[in-house]
C-alpha cells in the first residue's frame, strides 16, 4: 500500500472516531448512577423473581428543556417488563432523582437463577439519548410452591363427601421439607390435612419436584344451602401459601321428609347420624301429639313418626336440626288419620322408596369415599 493509500486509510479511521466520540458527546446527560433496593446497578445486584423493587435514577441535565422521560426495562428471555416516567422539564446544571417500581419478571424453569439486562434510556424534548445496560441476576425465592392444580366438584350436597385433588409443584430455590396441604371450609368448621413430606427442588429433579394427593372433606349434613369458600392451605416451615375457591352446597335433606296420612317419614341419606326434633303448630284448642319428639336416625335408614289430633283443622309439625335450625315444615291432614287400608299401602309404598333412596346413597358414599393418601403421579401442565 502507497503512502497516500495510507494516510486516506488513517484519516477515513479517525473521521469514524471522532464521529462516534461526537455521539458519544452528545447526550445531555451526565453522572448517571442507577440503583436497586439501594444496591449500585453496577455491583451486577440478585433480585428475586416475583418481587417488586424500586430503582433509583440520579442525573445531571447539561441542557434546560421539557419532555424529558427515563425508562427502565428487565430484558429476559421470554418476558420483558418496563417502567417509563412521565414527561418532565429539567434545567440545565441540575441534578435529578427519579424513582421507578419494577416487578421482576418469574420466568425461570429449570434452573433456580439466571442473568437478565436492565436496561436505561433517558430521552426526550431537546435532549440526546442516552442509553445503558447493567447485569443483574434473577434467582427463585428461597421457599415458594406453586398450586398447579385444585380439582373438586363446584356443587357438593350436604352430608356427602367432597374429594379435592391438589398437585403442588416446588417452584422455590431450596428443598420444602415436610410439606403439608390443608383443606378446609373455614366458614364450616370443617378441614382435612395431607402430609406431602419433603418437596425437592428443580435444581436437583426438574421432573419430579412436585406431589399430588387428595383430601376427602365431610360436609355436615345440617348446613344451609350457599357458596362457601374452599381454601387449600400448603405449609412448610415458615413458607405458607393458601388459595381460594367457590363451592356451592346443597342442603336435599328437607326432599327426604315425606307425610302419608298422619304418619311422617324422615329418611338420613347421609354418612352420619341425624339428630332432629319435631315440634307441632296447633290451630284454635285442637291438641296434637307426635309419636316421638326427639328423632335419632341412624346413617342409611328411615323413622317414621305417627301425629295426632284432636281437631279437623290440617296442622303443621316443624322439623329443626340439632342446633335448632329449621329443616323442613310438613302439613298434616287430621282426617286422614281415619282411614286404614289406603293410608297403610302409600305408607308402606313411601317406606319401600325411602328404602331403595338410601341403600342408592349409602351405596354411593362407600364407592366415592376412597381411603386418604399421598401419591406421585403426573403433573396436570
Amino acid at each position: 500500500m502507497d503512502i497516500k493509500k495510507q494516510i486516506l486509510v488513517s484519516f477515513v479511521v479517525l473521521a469514524g472516531v471522532l464521529f462516534l466520540m461526537g455521539i458519544a458527546s452528545a447526550a445531555n446527560v451526565h453522572g448517571v448512577s442507577v440503583t436497586i433496593d439501594d444496591v449500585a446497578a453496577t455491583a451486577n445486584p440478585a433480585v428475586i423473581a416475583g418481587d417488586s423493587v424500586i430503582a433509583r435514577v440520579v442525573f445531571t441535565s447539561d441542557v434546560t428543556t421539557s419532555d424529558l422521560k427515563v425508562r427502565l426495562e428487565i430484558e429476559g428471555d421470554k418476558t420483558d417488563v418496563a417502567q417509563t416516567t412521565s414527561p418532565f422539564e429539567v434545567e440545565s446544571g441540575k441534578t435529578y432523582v427519579k424513582k421507578l417500581t419494577l416487578k421482576i419478571p418469574n420466568e425461570l424453569e429449570d434452573e433456580v437463577s439466571d442473568d437478565a439486562l436492565l436496561n436505561l434510556r433517558i430521552w426526550g424534548g431537546e435532549s440526546t439519548d442516552f442509553t445503558e445496560s447493567f447485569d443483574v441476576r434473577v434467582q427463585r425465592p428461597s421457599y415458594d410452591a406453586s398450586f398447579m392444580s385444585i380439582s373438586t366438584s363446584q356443587t357438593v350436597e350436604a352430608g356427602k363427601i367432597l374429594p379435592v385433588d391438589v398437585v403442588v409443584k416446588n417452584v422455590g430455590y431450596n428443598e420444602l421439607n415436610n410439606l403439608y396441604v390443608t383443606a378446609s371450609f373455614p366458614d364450616l368448621g370443617v378441614k382435612k390435612t395431607g402430609y406431602f413430606g419433603d418437596l425437592i427442588s428443580v435444581e436437583d429433579d426438574d421432573e419430579n419436584d412436585f406431589v399430588r394427593a387428595r383430601l376427602l372433606l365431610e360436609v355436615p349434613y345440617n348446613v344451609k344451602s350457599g357458596s362457601y369458600s374452599l381454601q387449600v392451605e400448603a405449609k412448610s416451615g415458615s413458607f405458607d401459601a393458601v388459595k381460594s375457591q367457590d363451592v356451592t352446597v346443597k342442603n336435599g335433606l328437607s326432599s327426604n321428609v315425606f307425610v302419608s296420612g298422619n304418619q311422617i317419614v324422615v329418611a338420613n341419606p347421609t354418612s352420619q347420624l341425624l339428630a332432629l326434633k319435631l315440634v307441632p303448630e296447633t290451630t284454635g284448642n285442637a291438641l296434637v301429639t307426635l309419636s316421638e319428639s326427639i328423632v335419632v336416625i341412624p346413617a342409611g335408614t328411615s323413622r317414621t313418626i305417627t301425629a295426632t289430633s284432636s281437631g279437623n283443622d290440617n296442622y303443621k309439625v316443624n322439623i329443626f336440626t340439632a342446633d335448632g335450625e329449621l329443616l323442613d315444615s310438613v302439613t298434616v291432614s287430621p282426617s286422614a288419620s281415619t282411614s286404614s287400608g289406603g293410608n297403610a299401602v302409600a305408607v308402606l309404598t313411601v317406606i319401600l322408596t325411602i328404602v331403595f333412596l338410601v341403600l342408592l346413597v349409602v351405596l354411593i358414599v362407600l364407592v366415592t369415599k376412597k381411603p386418604e393418601k399421598t401419591e406421585l403421579g403426573e403433573s396436570y401442565y
